[in-house]
Parts: C-alpha cells; sequence; structure tokens
C-alpha cells in the first residue's frame, strides 16, 4: 500500500504540503463569544495598540503568546459556520488541548456559561440561515447553487463558463415531519407536485431547527418549476408524504457580522 503523500512539488514556484494532521481548528461562538473571547485574549477580538484595531467579519489575524501563553501562536478567523458571531482558532495540533484549556477553565467561560457542543448543534444553527454544505453544491454549478454573489470573475477558474445554462435552482423548505421524524429527511429525497404527482426537485441537505424548531431544508427545483409560496408540495420519505413550502428567505437571520 502506499503512503499517502504529504507534499507535492509542482513547479519551482508553487508546492503543496498537507497539513491536515499538524493543525486542529477550535471553534467559539454565540451572542457571548466575542465578550468571553476579549476576555481572555483582547488582540483577537478588539486589538491594541500593535494592533490594526477590531477584527473585522471574514477577517484573520495571527496572535503570538496567545491569552498570555508563553509560545501558543493562534491564526484566529472572525467567522462562524453556526451564522451566530463566532470565531475559528487555528492552532498546531501540539498546542490544541493547551488552547481548549485556556478558553474552557477561565473565569470567562464560567461567567459566560459556555458549553461544549457538537455537529448536531451546529447543522440545526447552519441550516435555518441557508448556509451550505458539500452536499448542496456537489450536484450544482454555481450559478445553480446561488453562490454567484461570492464567485470573483476577475480571474479564469475551474468552472467557470459565463454561457452556462442552469437547469435547476437552489431552495430552502419548511417541512412538516411528524413527530419523532423531524431529523428523517436525507439528501436525494424527491419533491413532488401534489396536483400530479410530478417530482419537480430533490431535497440536497436538512436539519431540525434550533431556533425555529421546524425541519428545514436546502434543495433544488428543476428549471421551469418555481413552487415559491405553493402549498401544493410534499416531500416523500420513508414511506410518508409531507407537506413543505418553498421559503422565500432563510427564516433566520445570519447575525455573525454584527458589531
Amino acid at each position: 500500500m502506499k503512503e499517502r503523500a504529504t507534499s507535492l512539488q509542482l513547479n519551482d514556484q508553487v508546492s503543496i504540503h498537507d497539513l491536515s494532521n499538524d493543525i486542529c481548528v477550535l471553534h467559539l461562538c454565540g451572542p457571548k463569544a466575542p465578550v468571553l473571547l476579549n476576555a481572555i485574549e483582547p488582540r483577537a477580538v478588539t486589538g491594541d495598540t500593535t494592533e490594526e484595531g477590531k477584527l473585522k467579519f471574514m477577517s484573520a489575524r495571527k496572535i503570538n503568546h496567545f491569552g498570555g501563553v508563553a509560545d501558543l501562536e493562534v491564526n484566529i478567523f472572525r467567522v462562524s459556520f453556526s451564522g451566530l458571531q463566532g470565531y475559528e482558532m487555528h492552532v498546531q495540533q501540539k498546542d490544541s488541548l493547551a488552547l481548549h484549556d485556556l478558553i474552557s477553565t477561565s473565569e470567562a467561560a464560567t461567567f459566560n456559561q459556555m458549553i461544549h457542543f457538537g455537529s448536531v448543534a451546529l447543522n440545526g444553527l447552519r441550516i435555518e440561515q441557508g448556509f451550505k454544505i458539500a452536499a448542496d453544491m456537489n450536484m450544482a454549478h454555481y450559478q445553480e447553487g446561488g453562490i454567484g454573489p461570492f464567485v470573483s470573475k476577475k480571474r479564469g477558474f475551474v468552472g467557470r463558463d459565463d454561457e452556462f445554462v442552469a437547469e435547476k435552482k437552489c431552495i430552502m423548505l419548511e417541512v412538516d415531519t411528524e413527530e419523532g421524524w423531524e431529523w428523517s429527511l436525507p439528501g436525494d429525497t424527491p419533491i413532488v407536485r401534489k396536483s400530479d404527482s410530478k417530482v419537480v426537485g430533490y431535497v440536497s441537505s436538512s436539519a431540525y431547527g434550533i431556533q425555529t424548531e421546524k425541519t428545514i431544508a436546502i434543495g433544488y427545483m428543476y428549471d421551469g418549476e418555481d413552487g415559491e409560496g405553493l402549498e401544493d408540495l410534499y416531500v416523500d420519505s420513508y414511506g410518508f408524504n409531507w407537506s413543505c413550502r418553498v421559503l422565500k428567505e432563510p427564516p433566520v437571520e445570519m447575525c455573525g457580522r454584527i458589531d
């Protein structure tokens, strides 16, 4: 068996190194995340006289001696897949426990009632704000996936096709799942029109919304099918026909960029 390649020399100017096993990411998010983090390491949030100031949304900063710990270097990004205010802290794997303990055992963590959360909670937060995962984009062109505003056209790239004609469009659904089945809407679940039983689209991902307490799904409607605001749709899952509605916008507003 061949060993996994850890580096690749493409030419004299470009080389790729696999750092997957060397870097860990700790994710701190929630309305109190800025306050908590600022109490531990102000440079990560508000900056100081030697920094450029407050860390802005979608910006990053490298901080040495994080929280006063010698040789603890953290690359911190102000972003959160939860849609809440939050930060990603990228740190060397060997220092990840030290960073975790520094935050979780701090007085600020206790005062602000910090708790640990998992991927299920994260999924339930991101779905309500329309944050897409790989499953939502794997079988779609970026123009179909609704991420055009995030794609720079200043240069060419693999997959760019300005003449592309969309065959489907990305939508969000609110689904009336039965009690006990709130998490039971897998990818590729068909979206069906009640009036003629025609399959007009499919679900790409779903989750039970943490704030809405409803099953929310992201999916696609085929070209020529709108469905917006219609009550004439259902999803066919596990033998159930659950009514659903196409949402005009995400049911929860993204607040991660609040200053």
